[in-house]
């Protein structure tokens, strides 16, 4: 999970996997599928915070620019506020979503790992021989 711009991307064997792509590949794990499928509900709740967020911001500043008649003065104030606020609650829930899904990412390889970690006795010309190979 790389960083880019503001979004980020998957990658497995320097390959850059789509979503679709990490799903399918997450279906292998039922603890990393449940915890990519939490990383995408808290990502839709806080999209739907920031762009409601965003509207209220952007009717406030447009009516106080232009000096519309449609929203009282004493609200725009408020109205930027309640907008800051649903955009901060946004990002609180957009970084909630990025550790749910590097977290699923981390559940997964490490299920991907395998120990290989051997133990031989053997026999050899001098005698007995213990091999510890890893």
């Amino acid at each position: 999970m790389v960083k880019k711009g503001g979004d980020y991307s998957y990658s497995m064997n320097n390959e850059t996997l789509s979503k679709t792509q990490l799903m399918h590949l997450l279906n292998e794990n039922k603890t990393a599928i449940k915890l990519m499928e939490k990383s995408n509900n808290r990502r839709i709740v806080g999209y739907c915070f920031a762009i409601t967020g965003g509207v209220c911001i952007g009717y406030a500043l447009g009516c106080a620019i232009v000096g519309g008649a449609n929203l009282n003065t004493a609200l725009i104030v408020p109205l930027l506020g309640a907008g800051a606020c649903l955009v901060a609650v946004g990002i609180v829930f957009e970084v909630g979503a990025n550790s749910k899904a590097k977290e699923a990412i981390a559940v997964y390889n490490t299920s991907k790992r395998q120990n290989n970690t051997t133990l031989d006795l053997g026999l050899c010309s001098n005698g007995m021989v213990v091999r510890l190979s890893f």
